[in-house]
């Protein structure tokens, strides 16, 4: 007994998934922790800022640094313990809740999720705790060490430059973050492959957008107050004194005086909106990813591969039965086939996509950008004129052929390729060229040779449309009348073809409703017809008008000559011209493989024939197609079946795949797609399947896209752990924004509550006051928000190249489109603006009531 399962393929695929799906939480989470604890620094910093009073007069009392610093170590230590016990508690809480959200329905059934507190995230808050606790001293240890009187100093004088300018710590973390990233452009991912193949993550790399964050707006603060000062230079001139208000001015010297006090917020505001930004356009991004990884695999709202259609009986292929059900708005037929360069044989594998322009820009999903444009003006580039052969009568009934071999040649036959109303091809047997007896023949011979008896006479043969006979002991399809000619041949079905030639008078039909001869072809200009390249024995082959035995031109008369062939090999003329190159879109793969460019032609082998294409254009990506793993052309699908089966002698080579387009409502366009939205089939699968039996077509997968949606809907890792992560994102936006504010707009006020007064007693309106309040916050939260949302943009932009490179074994398709969800953005910085509002509308409430009198005399005190 043995039984197998899936279930460890299953489990190491979902291991990989989670490997790489990881990558880009980890990259936000540690911008939240950078964000958080510079959060905690600047409200340590703040605190102690207002504290800094008490502090020097306990200086001033007998105090030493070391017991001062010692007193905010025993608050930071306290905190910390109390947040290594709560914290990871709080946390499982807070997640086993997040069950109950519609994200998780179909993972949790509407409960909560299953949460185990393992050594390894009390490991994660020690961590967490300790940075944290860092963070509350190290502001406590700087001003620990200031007496009364560099207290007093820094007060009446703020130094010019804050401590990370000062010693030129935001250009040294520059360099790192050059470093970093030039080691990140180096491996093309951030997963790198170790000496034995092994992938392992660089935790120093993940970091890298958080630090290039800190380390530009590091930068960007220190030509904040240069340019501040600079403007306020300008607006200060004697050629602008009375125009821009004094409010304005002073505003902008104040933070050109001051940067450092301004700094902490800006930097602060600087990171939670790059953080806002870049959560949103990676959570967005990803989500999208999926979206369109989903599309571009499936390639329309239905797909049926692997079609084989019958090769005897009644022509069909099913494709107006499939369009007759209520479920199906349109259908298009795809071939898929290997091809091969001609030249280069097995090593220049490739795949060729054939599908009909018109048709398929209805059904298939696209994206402009997968190769520069829309998908009617991209396919508008292989659209070819048809090659439309020649229509017979829509009764025509019997074809038949007015010959004179040159020699009586019983082993050869001339045979029709002919196509009939439904795309389907077949070979018509019309005759030897050892014509029978005149009581034999259907057609009798009609004339003897004047000048040599020994030459076969004129004769007709001809072939019943609607019943062809077998050949080469192949049965062959019943076409579906109306038929078009294509091509005739001659081939010897059971050995060599010797060399020979036949003298053709006209090609003509008969219809059911009488026996009277309608020409079709009367050969006046030979030269019209196309002959056949089958092989390299076919270039000696001739169409040319026939001349009688003095050399005089016989009109109306074409004569065929072959030369020798191998077995089972076929000759012949073409209405059309068969060796036409074929327009077709190129992937870059395939251009580097065969050195080709846009206008080249070249021959390549498809299902075994030989054809010519020229390139016309370049796709980098085509919906199903993975130019990483094999290269590709898109070829026009008509065009294609026309030049393959012209010059076949046994069955027709066809398409294999139907693409649909659903009449429901639920039909999907790339980038439209709700991953949480519930989803059904789009198409019956049992009746698409009994139409496809009905039709005696055997196929290999139905592959419908309510399907692979409704699966993607209960992974996780597709879309509700990014949304997770989003909320906490944008939570930690909110919370560290507003208190933030909340805090430095308060210390603010107490410390510059003597600046204000002052102002007051030179002449400065209340007004005029209140202004310079609301243009001083304006500027600080309008730059700083600014150029968070700038950075947090082109962080996003310049990140997602290489998280897309490190997924999925390498390959992302179709790429990412970045993406920002400014809706959920936008929501968070409302909330955060409207805290922002009330905050400056309290500090104008209280500049406003503010007595000019008690503050002068405390600043005397």
């Amino acid at each position: 007994y043995r039984q197998e399962t899936q279930l460890p393929q299953v489990l190491a695929g979902f291991e990989t998934e989670l490997f790489f799906n990881r990558l880009p939480m980890f990259i936000v989470l540690i911008l939240i922790v950078v964000v958080v604890l510079y959060y905690v620094l600047t409200l340590a910093s703040l605190l102690i800022d207002a504290q800094r009073e008490e502090i020097s007069l306990l200086r001033s009392r007998g105090a030493t640094s070391v017991q001062m610093l010692a007193v905010y170590a025993v608050e930071a230590a306290g905190l910390a313990v109390l947040a290594i016990a709560l914290g990871p508690v709080m946390a499982a809480g807070a997640v086993k809740l997040i069950g109950v959200v519609p994200w998780f329905e179909e993972l949790s059934s509407s409960g909560g999720l299953s949460v185990r507190l393992s050594a390894n995230v009390y490991r994660m808050a020690a961590a967490g705790a300790g940075l944290s606790f860092l963070a509350l001293v190290v502001p406590a240890a700087r001003a620990a060490r200031r007496d009364v009187v560099a207290q007093r100093r820094i007060a009446a004088r703020p130094p010019s430059l804050p401590v990370f300018q000062k010693y030129y710590l935001d250009l040294g973390l520059l360099a790192i973050v050059v470093f970093l990233f030039w080691q990140l452009s180096q491996q093309g991912s951030f997963v790198a492959v170790r000496l034995f193949g092994e992938e392992a993550v660089d935790q120093l790399v993940l970091a890298v957008p958080a630090i290039m964050l800190v380390a530009v707006a590091l930068v960007l603060l220190r030509v904040f107050p240069a340019s501040m000062d600079l403007l306020g230079r300008v607006l200060s001139s004697r050629h602008l004194r009375g125009v821009v208000p004094p409010a304005f001015v002073l505003g902008l010297w104040q933070m050109a005086r001051n940067p450092a006090h301004h700094a902490r917020l800006s930097l602060l505001l600087i990171l939670t909106a790059g953080l806002g930004v870049f959560a949103a356009s990676f959570g967005a991004t990803l989500e999208r990813s999926a979206q369109d990884q989903l599309l571009y695999a499936s390639g329309a709202d239905a797909r049926v591969t692997g079609i084989e259609m019958p090769t005897n009986g009644i022509s069909r292929t099913g494709l107006a039965e499939i369009a007759e059900l209520d479920e199906v708005e349109a259908v298009t037929p795809v071939l898929r086939k290997r091809g091969y360069g001609e030249a280069i044989g097995a090593g220049g594998e490739f795949e060729v996509l054939a599908v009909r322009p018109e048709e398929f820009a209805e059904v298939a999903s696209w994206r402009p950008d997968l190769a520069g444009g829309e998908l009617p003006r991209v396919l508008n580039r292989i659209d070819l004129p048809g090659d439309s052969g020649m229509a017979l009568p829509e009764d025509a009934h019997w074809l038949s052929v007015r010959i004179r071999p040159l020699a009586s040649r019983p082993d050869v036959w001339l045979g029709a390729r002919l196509r009939d109303n439904l795309g389907r091809f077949i070979t018509l047997p019309i005759g030897s060229l050892a014509p029978r007896a005149a009581s034999d023949l259907r057609f009798p011979c009609t004339a003897q040779l004047e000048d040599s008896d020994e030459r076969p006479n004129w004769c007709r043969i001809g072939a019943m449309i609607t019943g062809p006979e077998k050949i080469a002991r192949v049965s062959q399809l019943l076409p579906q009348p109306p038929v078009t000619l294509l091509s005739l041949i001659v081939v010897a079905p059971y050995g060599q073809l010797a060399p020979g030639a036949v003298e053709i008078d006209d090609i003509a039909v008969t219809t059911r409703r009488g026996d009277d001869l309608i020409v079709v072809e009367d050969f006046d200009e030979p030269g019209r017809w196309h002959m056949l390249a089958t092989t390299a024995n076919a270039q000696g082959d001739a169409l040319t008008g026939a001349a009688d035995a003095d050399g005089n031109r016989l009109p109306d008369v074409a004569r065929f000559s072959w030369t020798r062939g191998d077995w089972g090999e076929l000759r012949g003329f073409a209405v059309d011209d068969v060796e036409a190159p074929l327009r077709a879109l190129a992937s870059p793969s395939f251009l580097e493989l065969f050195d080709v460019s846009v206008g080249d032609a070249l021959p390549i082998l498809v299902d075994g024939g030989s054809l010519n294409v020229r390139i016309s254009g370049v796709a980098d990506y085509f919906p199903t197609a993975d130019p990483q793993e094999k290269p590709f052309l898109v070829v026009d699908l008509d065009a294609l079946l026309f030049r393959a089966n012209a010059d076949r002698l046994v069955g027709d080579v066809q398409w294999n795949e139907m693409w649909i387009r659903s009449s429901t409502d639920d039909t999907y366009e790339i980038g439209t797609v709700d991953l949480s939205e519930p989803r059904e089939p789009l198409i019956t699968r049992s009746a698409l399947e009994l139409a496809l039996a009905g039709q005696r077509m055997r196929f290999g997968a139905i592959e419908d896209r309510g399907i692979m949606v409704a699966g993607a809907q209960i992974d996780p890792l597709a879309s509700a752990g990014w949304r997770a992560l989003l909320v906490m994102a944008f939570g930690t936006v909110l919370l560290v924004s507003a208190i933030g504010f909340y805090v430095h707009a308060q210390v603010s006020f107490r410390a510059r509550e003597g600046e204000f007064a002052l102002l007051r007693t030179i002449g400065l309106s209340m007004r005029q006051l209140l202004a310079l309040v609301v243009i001083e916050q304006v500027l600080v939260i309008g730059v700083a928000i600014g150029l968070g949302i700038f950075m947090g943009t082109r962080l996003g932009a310049t990140i997602m190249p290489y998280l897309a490179n490190s997924g999925q074994g390498g390959r992302i398709l179709p790429p990412m489109v970045t993406e920002v969800d400014w809706s959920g953005f936008g929501a968070t910085f409302g909330i955060v603006g409207a805290v922002f509002l009330l905050v400056v509308t309290a500090i104008l409430v209280a500049v406003y009531r503010m007595s000019i009198h008690r503050v002068m005399r405390l600043g005397e005190g």
